[in-house]
This record gives C-alpha cells, sequence and structure tokens, in this order.
C-alpha cells in the first residue's frame, strides 16, 4: 500500500512499538528470573507476549462493564430524578437517583 505517514503518526508508532518491545523485554526478564533460569529464551518471549496480551484483553473487558454498569446507573438517575420533579416533591428518592447519577458518572468517566 502507498500511503505517506503523517510525521505524529510516524512519532506515535514508534513509541508504541518501543513501548511494546520495552514490555516484552522486561516480562520475558521478569519470567525468567521467576523460573530461576540463566538465559531468556524464546519460550519466556512467547510467554510475555500472551500476558500482555492477555492483560489487555482484561483491561478492555474491564473498562467496558465499566461504562455498561455507570450508563445504566446514570441512565436511572435521568429517569428517576425527571419522575421525582414531575410530580413536584423532592424525597429521599430524588436524593437516591443524584447519588445513582453520580456514581454512574464516575464509572463512565473514570474507564474511558
Amino acid at each position: 500500500m502507498d500511503k505517506k505517514m503523517h510525521a505524529n503518526a510516524e512519532y506515535l508508532i514508534e513509541k508504541y512499538v518501543s513501548d511494546f518491545t520495552e514490555s516484552i523485554i522486561n516480562q520475558s526478564k521478569l519470567l525468567a528470573f521467576i523460573k530461576r533460569d540463566d538465559l531468556v529464551t524464546s519460550n519466556h518471549v512467547r510467554d510475555a507476549v500472551n500476558i500482555i496480551f492477555k492483560n489487555y484483553q482484561e483491561n478492555n473487558r474491564s473498562r467496558d462493564l465499566s461504562i455498561a454498569i455507570g450508563g445504566a446507573m446514570l441512565g436511572a438517575f435521568i429517569q428517576g430524578l425527571a419522575t421525582e420533579l414531575q410530580a413536584g416533591r423532592i424525597s429521599t428518592f430524588a436524593l437516591m437517583y443524584a447519588f445513582l447519577g453520580v456514581i454512574g458518572l464516575f464509572l463512565i468517566l473514570r474507564r474511558s
């Protein structure tokens, strides 16, 4: 594919490759150290890559779940508070809905 790269895109790619390479090296050395091996082998490198990818996938699942729960809580806040305000009353339910909204917003923003 013949596409030119913007300078910032090239820089970002180089940074990601460098960071990923550093992570693989450090994880491989850690695995060799834990197993008390004298040398980092290709098995250590393969295991390190698997660990890094597994952690990445788990973080994505955790983030997605946090956003979904936060969205549900924020939706409950909006609907519940609107119902309470339409009824012309401010009760402990309104405070509960406000609490749900704050927690929901925190969950969404924390993982975005």
